[in-house]
């Protein structure tokens, strides 16, 4: 190869204007906020996720979210309409077609209500007897058999907020939401005297995203930041600025 020729190969190689590979990323309805969702006045997608991801090295991958319902999105991960979505082991229906990251963090559920818990209450007498906020689709295994012998009954709805809305009017008596999720919420809206949460969480999984085969060596490269930034300290302080905490 002459050297002007292997210097336009090189210039195309390093041009800007050079085509950088798609990300498709899936973001479930209702959304995740504060661990990704969109911003109602840019339009943008941000949160913990989002942060993560726009804090890795420079690379020639570009981050395309798009929004529908969630059990869609899962779905379209298997047919490689998708490239990534945030999704546990645990809570796909098949684990073995997919990559996962390293963990992020800690995907806890909490029992919350429009009342203070007594002192040294229990999970068994705090849901005995109690109709109970649920999302729609997810599954709960600590408070499954109190749904199957009849001891506290199930009202799924569509989102965490309309469980924490639907607590606030009375119409069910406890809600099951990530803390997370209740955390934004709850500062969002000034309900911090509003709405209480019973200290045992009924989950504790480790929070990671999904990815078809084929972005196995990205996934190497997004571990590898992972593993740096949670050394760092970043990866905390990303958390608890989405979090509202700082």
């Amino acid at each position: 190869m002459s050297l002007s020729r292997y210097s336009l190969l090189l210039l195309f190689i390093l041009s800007p204007f050079s085509e950088a590979k798609k990300l498709v990323f899936f973001v479930g309805s209702p959304q995740f906020p504060p661990v990704i969702y969109k911003d109602q006045d840019t339009g943008n997608f941000q949160g913990i996720v989002p942060d993560i991801l726009n804090s890795m090295p420079e690379s020639s991958i570009e981050i395309e979210y798009i929004h529908h319902n969630r059990l869609r999105g899962e779905d379209a991960l298997y047919t490689n309409e998708v490239d990534a979505t945030i999704l546990t082991k645990e809570w796909a229906s098949s684990p073995e077609k997919l990559i996962f990251t390293s963990p992020i963090f800690k995907h806890r559920d909490f029992i919350y209500s429009d009342a203070p818990f007594p002192a040294g209450a229990e999970l068994d007498t705090t849901i005995t007897g109690s109709d109970v906020c649920a999302r729609r689709g997810y599954t709960y295994p600590k408070l499954q058999q109190f749904f199957d012998r009849g001891s506290a009954k199930r009202i799924d709805t569509s989102s965490e907020e309309t469980e924490l809305k639907m607590l606030l009017l009375d119409r069910c008596h406890v809600a099951v939401v990530n803390e997370f999720i209740a955390d934004w919420l709850i500062n969002n809206n000034n309900w911090q005297d509003d709405i209480y949460k019973l200290q045992y969480p009924l989950s504790d999984i480790d929070f990671t995203m999904a990815f078809t085969p084929d972005w196995q060596d990205f996934v190497l490269q997004l571990n590898d930041h992972i593993s740096r930034i949670e050394e760092s300290g970043e990866l905390a302080a990303i958390i608890r600025r989405n979090r509202g905490l700082d």
